[in-house]
């Protein structure tokens, strides 16, 4: 059993809301803190404040600050938006901080280091979403940035990243620093993202492409909306693309995982209704999909998905056989892919069987959090 007395979990924002709430049914994005709670006798959390929070004039000295550490590194500084004194407080009498995102471990590593000086058995875990893939562009930010990073590594007691990717770029960067990095696959909510509906693509009416990441590749998702004129096609998004759609068949649905716009059970409803699951990805060691994929396929509807260098367990799929991977990202691969799906329906129903069964053999929440506890 672990010595740690006090565990302390970063989120990203909205996270408290949906505890309060008790709206727990994407039970994944909250990387085990449920499940540690059930083991652990303490067991806290702090969020970062959402980017439209009106800032004080101390944190737009430091948005300022942000900015620069962010031009000069590409790296995900927003310090702005971590440092307080609550947080401040909650970080000093924690023995284990688990980061969700890098992004919220990096504005919060002032606030740790300082932390750290008062005490030596401090323990950081960072969960990986694209840190070690950041474009370096510039000499000056190569060089930064590479500074940074070791700078980091050195001040983090584990990496855990949940796509082999970026895992094992990290690896070729930093070989040193190896013995810190753990692969553990990203699960889902089985008990939620589960259907009592048979697939049938005859009677399933749309395409379906949800998302929000900066790594969704939104200009192809309009261009194969404005080429595809005669399918149905619903897109779940906060980012605004509705005015440059020119299809009366597509419908864009305000969603944002992070508020309240739209429900888990709303979302899932979506998904049991589509032919099909779109993903168009752009390059990246990030494995960005990964959530809609998993959830898409555990609900037996067929996801089609940009195939990245990030993607996040290529081992476990196979092309046309439980996914369907689209090579080179352009919208001819696009429109002729979805084409040949749309035309023959026992292929659809042969990746749906297979999809539903892959997810329920690897991508289980539960063996996450049994590994994240071996971690702890």
């Amino acid at each position: 059993m672990s010595s740690y007395n006090n565990i302390l979990y970063i989120f990203g924002s909205g996270r408290k809301k949906k505890i309060l709430e008790n709206n727990l049914d994407s039970s994944e994005f909250f990387y085990g803190y449920f499940h540690m709670k059930s083991k652990f006798k303490n067991i806290d959390s702090i969020e970062m404040l959402p980017n439209e929070f009106d800032l004080k004039k101390h944190q737009l000295f430091l948005e300022f600050i942000d900015k620069v550490l962010r031009k000069l590194t590409n790296l995900p500084f927003y310090i702005h938006l971590m440092l307080s004194k609550e947080n401040l407080t909650k970080i000093k009498k924690s023995d284990l901080i688990i980061s969700t995102n890098d992004r919220l471990a990096i504005s919060a590593m002032p606030m740790i280091l300082y932390s750290k000086l008062r005490s030596v058995n401090k323990n950081f875990f960072v969960i990986v979403m694209g840190l070690f893939s950041k474009k370096r562009d510039r000499v000056i930010v190569s060089y930064l940035q590479k500074f940074l990073l070791n700078f980091i590594i050195k001040k983090i007691n584990f990496f855990i990243f949940l796509g082999k990717g970026e895992y094992q770029l990290a690896n070729e960067m930093f070989p040193k620093f190896k013995d810190k990095f753990r692969f553990i696959p990203f699960g889902i909510n089985l008990n939620f993202w589960s259907s009592r509906k048979s697939y049938d693509p005859e009677k399933n009416g749309y395409l379906l492409f949800v998302g929000n990441d900066g790594n969704r590749d939104f200009d192809q998702v309009v261009e194969i909306c404005n080429n595809l004129k005669n399918i149905k096609i619903k897109i779940i998004t906060s980012h605004e693309i509705s005015n440059k759609i020119n299809n009366e068949n597509v419908e864009v649905i305000y969603g944002n995982w992070h508020s309240t716009a739209m429900s888990d059970q709303k979302l899932k409803e979506y998904y049991e209704n589509a032919i099909l699951t779109f993903l168009p990805i752009k390059e990246t060691y990030q494995p960005s999909g990964q959530s809609v994929a998993l959830q898409s396929m555990s609900l037996g509807i067929p996801v089609a998905i940009t195939q990245t260098k990030g993607f996040w367990d290529i081992d476990k799929f196979s092309h046309m056989e439980n996914i369907v991977f689209v090579e080179n990202n352009s919208t001819e691969n696009w429109t002729t892919t979805i084409n040949k799906l749309l035309s023959d329906n026992n292929l659809l129903s042969n990746i749906s069987k297979k999809s539903i069964s892959t997810v329920k053999k690897y991508y289980n929440q539960d063996d996450f959090f049994l590994k994240m506890e071996e971690l702890i």
